[in-house]
């Protein structure tokens, strides 16, 4: 089945919960519940900034990337920053993190 991404949703945060665990794992860190809840508010507000999109096959959210665009000094053109991707271990490979 191929990989469909979109912007995350407030109905995603069940899944996008444990994916976020894991990526927090991945790293071997953690954050307090008030910034889970809070970046996890960020992306779903569309004037915070940070945006957020997932991956999804058959409707289940397999990964993530969140992103913010911010000014540089080498252009007058705002740059696009990958803040967080993930991708489940179980689809890894299976092009996710590319669509993302």
């Amino acid at each position: 089945m191929p990989v469909r991404v979109r912007p995350l949703a407030a109905s995603d945060h069940e899944a996008w919960l444990p994916l976020w665990r894991g990526y927090l794992q991945f790293y071997k860190t953690s954050v307090p519940d008030t910034v889970t809840d809070t970046t996890w508010g960020r992306l779903l507000d569309p004037e915070s900034g940070i945006f957020g999109f997932g991956a999804f096959r058959e409707d289940r959210l397999v990964g993530f990337v969140h992103f913010l665009y911010h000014p540089v000094t080498w252009s007058v053109s705002e740059r696009c920053y990958l803040e967080d991707l993930f991708v489940h271990p179980d689809e890894r490979n299976s092009g996710a993190g590319r669509a993302l």
